[in-house]
C-alpha cells in the first residue's frame, strides 16, 4: 500500500505537492483549493492486477481535466468515484453527477471533466483500462457522469465489494488479483446495465432530494433581486444544464416556477419588510437589477 499525506508539510507547499501527487496517481488534472492555507489531503493506493484502487480524503477544491490534458494523454482509462463521506460533483458530457455517501459515478479520461467538492470529503477511487469494459459497455458517453445508487439494486453489490477491497491492506497473489479484477468488472457491468434501463438514483430518491434542497434555497431567497436559475445553480454547486434537467420532472421550467413563487409570496398578507420594494416600488427604491420585473413580473395590483 502506497501513501501520501500533506500532514507535516509547510502550508505553502501542500497544494503544489498535492497537485503533483494527484497527477502522478491519476490522469493529469489542475487542482484549485477553496482555501489554500487550510488545505490538507491524504491518499492511499495500490494496484490489483489491472485495477488501481485508492482511498482519497481531502477538503473543498475544484479539479479540472481540460482539453490540454486530454490531448497529451497516453492511457485510455475509466475512473469511478465511490462516495464514502461528504459530497462531490463530476461534470462530463454535459451532465452533472452529484454523489453523496452510498453513491458513485463513472467518467472517462479521454474526455474533459470537472470535479467539485464543497467541503471535506472521502472517496474510494477505481481506475482501470477502458478495454476491460468496452466490449460489454460500448460507448462510455451514455453512462458517463450519471449518479448510480450504491445502497440498493445492482449498484449495492459493486459498492460493498469496492469498500471491502479498499480496507484490505494485505497483498494478493497474482491469481487472486486477477479473479478479484474480473469479479469487479462483472459487478460493474451489471450496475451499468441498470443505468441503461434508467434504474439510477438520480431519477428517483436522490433527484428528489436535490430538488427539495433547491426549492428550499429559492424559497429562502425570493427577495433577492439577483435570484435567477444561474444564481441557484451556483449556490447549489451544480451546472445550469443539470438544474434544467432536474426541473424537467416538474410541471413548469425553473424560471417560470421561480416567477410563480415570487408572485405567490407577493400576494401574501404578511410580507417581510424586505418585500416592500417588490409590492410598491417607488422612485429610487426598486433594486438596481432593473431586469428583475421583466423576468418575474408581478400582477398590476401589486404595482404603483
Amino acid at each position: 500500500m502506497n501513501r501520501f499525506s500533506t500532514e507535516g508539510q509547510w502550508p505553502w507547499r501542500r497544494v503544489r505537492q498535492w497537485q503533483e501527487c494527484v497527477s502522478r496517481i491519476y490522469p493529469a488534472v489542475d487542482v484549485t483549493p477553496v482555501e489554500r492555507d487550510a488545505f490538507q489531503g491524504r491518499i492511499d493506493w495500490r494496484q490489483i492486477s489491472g485495477i488501481q484502487i485508492s482511498n482519497l480524503e481531502s477538503v473543498a477544491q475544484r479539479v479540472v481535466r481540460s482539453e490540454r490534458h486530454v490531448r497529451a494523454a497516453i492511457e485510455d482509462l475509466v475512473q469511478i468515484n465511490f462516495q464514502i463521506a461528504g459530497e462531490g460533483t463530476v461534470e462530463q458530457c454535459g451532465r452533472d453527477a452529484v454523489t453523496r455517501p452510498g453513491e458513485f459515478a463513472i467518467y472517462h479520461s479521454l474526455r474533459p471533466y470537472e470535479m467539485r467538492f464543497g467541503g471535506p470529503f472521502r472517496q474510494v477511487s477505481i481506475e482501470l483500462p477502458s478495454e476491460l469494459l468496452r466490449r460489454e459497455v460500448g460507448s462510455f458517453e451514455a453512462c458517463a457522469s450519471i449518479t448510480i445508487c450504491g445502497t440498493s439494486g445492482p449498484g449495492r453489490f459493486v459498492f460493498d465489494f469496492v469498500r471491502s477491497l479498499a480496507q484490505e491492506e494485505l497483498p494478493f497473489e497474482a491469481h487472486q488479483a486477477g479473479r478479484l479484477q474480473n469479479h469487479f468488472v462483472d459487478l460493474l457491468v451489471t450496475a451499468l446495465a441498470a443505468v441503461r434501463t434508467g434504474e439510477t438514483c438520480r431519477g428517483s430518491a436522490a433527484g428528489a432530494r436535490a430538488l427539495v434542497k433547491i426549492k428550499r434555497y429559492i424559497a429562502d431567497n425570493l427577495w433577492d433581486p439577483e435570484l435567477s436559475p444561474r444564481r441557484v445553480a451556483e449556490a447549489e454547486n451544480i451546472s445550469l444544464r443539470y438544474l434544467y434537467l432536474l426541473f424537467q420532472t416538474e410541471e413548469q421550467p425553473i424560471a417560470r416556477w421561480i416567477a410563480g413563487q415570487v408572485r405567490r409570496r407577493a400576494r401574501s398578507p404578511a410580507l417581510p419588510r424586505a418585500a416592500a420594494d417588490f409590492r410598491a416600488p417607488l422612485h429610487g427604491s426598486f433594486p438596481k437589477h432593473l431586469g428583475y420585473r421583466d423576468r418575474y413580473p408581478l400582477p398590476m395590483s401589486h404595482r404603483r
